[in-house]
């Protein structure tokens, strides 16, 4: 590769922009999708480094002017929308105010007249005007009907400025409308392995071997994920607690399970990735649960949680830990499906088996 993409793991993701830097045959718009702390939004950033860069051959450099400017988020060209984003009425219609800007649940039409009018003045200090669109799901409605922002984006993506370039970021590419997608050439992001995530904790944030090998178990294939265990010790604390929170609904009465359900299904409403997380959590600590019944200990995840683990195995069959595994699966899937958040939360505490002792505390 000839560009400093500073990315962990998602190789392949990476060779093919590297590729279209190289040839000088970037696309006018991009979808990078995958789910969050995977690395969407430093790839993002990466791209758009490429598309300013000022060295020729090596783009993106991150130590030219421009791509110093992009990476410290001051650059004059290169911006950030999301749903909170405030409105400015440049492009027709009211600018917002900044309680709408905090409530706003999916991206305005006011967004994309915003960006279609910057995009039609020349580039201020760099190449590229480079939008970058967060919450790109937001662009369809639940029921699956396309919003006005994606109606309107569409004229952007059929008539593609020179000196523009959109950057849509999102789960996957079903949650995007399909007239957006697929005008835009799609990069793929995957959970990275283990041993990818650990090199670049060591490699790239200086972290010890011991605390890389942890982080990168926990992180369940999320590389930001990682970084910010190992940067951030309350959120190692807030790991923690989500374990015991686990632990403790699994060995609750139905009336306790169900109780987590409803606090559960509260949280998804506020914020649906930090209960998706939760969720993958319920897999990876009852898959521990799994290799402890079978006496394994290389491979675990959560090597201090390992004697409570085995307490709660030693009560499970074999049969049981897995339908608890597929379960948590379940709910995410159905969760994604737009399912009732509750219903979907109680259905998986029923696939819990009968726990009769409660595991010790850590």
């Amino acid at each position: 590769m000839t560009g400093n993409w500073d990315l962990i793991g998602n190789a392949p993701a990476v060779r093919i922009l590297d590729s279209a830097v190289s040839a000088g045959r970037l696309s006018h718009a991009y979808l990078i999708t995958g789910p969050k702390q995977l690395g969407r939004a430093t790839l993002a950033k990466l791209l758009a480094m490429a598309a300013n860069c000022e060295t020729p051959g090596e783009a993106p450099c991150g130590s030219c002017t421009q791509c110093e400017r992009i990476k410290r988020g001051i650059h004059a060209d290169v911006r950030l929308i999301d749903r909170h984003t405030p409105i400015r009425g440049v492009g027709g219609g009211d600018a917002s105010t900044e309680d709408k800007d905090a409530n706003r649940l999916r991206l305005s039409i006011e967004h994309i007249r915003d960006l279609q009018h910057d995009g039609r003045v020349s580039p201020f200090e760099g190449r590229r005007h480079v939008f970058i669109i967060e919450d790109a799901e937001t662009l369809k409605f639940d029921d699956g009907i396309t919003s006005p922002a994606a109606n309107a984006l569409l004229k952007t993506l059929e008539e593609p400025s020179e000196t523009s370039m959109l950057i849509l970021v999102a789960p996957d590419r079903s949650a995007v409308p399909d007239t957006v997608a697929s005008r835009c050439q799609w990069i793929q992001l995957r959970p990275v392995p283990v041993d990818q995530i650990r090199d670049g904790l060591i490699s790239k944030h200086s972290a010890t071997p011991e605390d890389a090998e942890r982080f990168a178990r926990l992180s369940n294939g999320k590389p930001g994920r990682a970084i910010e265990l190992l940067e951030d010790p309350a959120a190692v604390g807030h790991y923690d607690q989500m374990v015991l929170r686990i632990l403790d609904a699994s060995t609750s009465s139905l009336e306790g399970r169900f109780r987590y359900a409803r606090e559960l299904s509260g949280q998804y409403r506020k914020d649906q990735s930090a209960v998706e997380a939760e969720l993958e959590a319920w897999s990876s600590v009852w898959r521990d649960a799994m290799l402890a019944k079978h006496g394994v200990k290389d491979g675990a995840i959560h090597t201090n949680w390992s004697a409570q683990l085995s307490e709660l195995a030693a009560q499970c069959e074999l049969d049981q830990i897995v339908e608890v595994i597929e379960g948590s699966r379940s709910a995410i899937r159905a969760l994604r499906a737009n399912a009732a958040p509750q219903l979907a939360l109680e259905v998986m505490m029923l696939t819990l088996p009968s726990i009769s002792q409660p595991v010790g505390a850590q």
